[in-house]
């Protein structure tokens, strides 16, 4: 088998079960755990610490929540089973990066890490990011590559793959729902918000040997549950997050 070829064989096998994958790193991250450092004499650092570590997580979420609240149907999906797009998207997000759901994958990914101060995770977590992403992104490009011609070669060679170039900004083709953007990632965001509360109680044992429930991730946590029931229920049961044409 060319190596081509491989590299797009396996590329499908990770994107469909990329849901699944990261999984994967929660021992590898559990584990790297016992090197988080709570400054003990320093709140405001660790303060200033958490507060950045949550903002690139949440702006993780609002690049992946942006371009799927832009995107037209069956585009951007969370397909599994084969690798499906009826239009070529190059405007919004992707007018100035190839993938940005994948790069906001990795924001959150390693906000994560750098929330728990977990210097190894981070590095650790930026390079399987990168390993991760590019098999799948090669089976993804070479799908679009064989659909579109030379649409896709003209917009691929003037848009980076995951390091976005915003002078090329182009409004979006359509106006952003935000609407479709709730359905689809509800539930990255209450993960993301899950990923902080545990990282700060397996920390804090780690570190203080001792359990501690942050009164405020707490009632942060539980208004993400509620969010994700609420919205759970709506996907299900009503069609009032649904979109025509997205």
């Amino acid at each position: 088998m060319k190596l081509s070829d491989h590299l797009e064989t396996s590329g499908n096998w990770v994107f469909r079960w990329r849901s699944y994958l990261p999984l994967l790193l929660i021992g590898l991250s559990l584990a790297s755990l016992r090197e988080a450092k709570y400054p003990g004499d320093s709140s405001l650092l660790e303060l200033s610490l958490k507060i950045v570590s949550v903002a690139v997580g949440f702006f993780g979420v609002g690049i992946r929540a942006y371009a799927v609240g832009c995107a037209p149907q069956r585009t951007s999906g969370r397909n599994t089973r084969e690798q499906i797009a009826d239009t070529l998207n190059t405007s919004g997000l992707y007018s100035i990066v190839r993938h940005p759901l994948y790069l906001g994958n990795t924001l959150m990914w390693f906000s994560v890490a750098l929330f728990a101060e977990a210097w190894t995770l981070a590095v650790i977590i930026l390079l399987v990011s990168t390993l991760y992403h590019e098999r799948i992104i090669f089976a993804e490009e070479a799908f679009l590559e064989r659909k579109f011609g030379d649409s896709f070669r003209n917009w691929a060679a003037h848009t980076p793959a995951v390091w976005p170039r915003f002078r090329a900004w182009k409004s979006p083709s359509l106006h952003f729902e935000w609407r479709h953007a709730l359905q689809r990632e509800y539930l990255g965001l209450f993960g993301l918000i899950t990923a902080f509360c545990a990282v700060d109680i397996v920390a804090h044992w780690f570190c203080l040997h001792q359990l501690n429930l942050d009164p405020a991730w707490m009632r942060m946590w539980l208004l993400g549950l509620g969010m994700f029931v609420v919205v759970r229920f709506l996907r299900k049961r009503t069609r009032l997050l649904f979109v025509t044409g997205r």
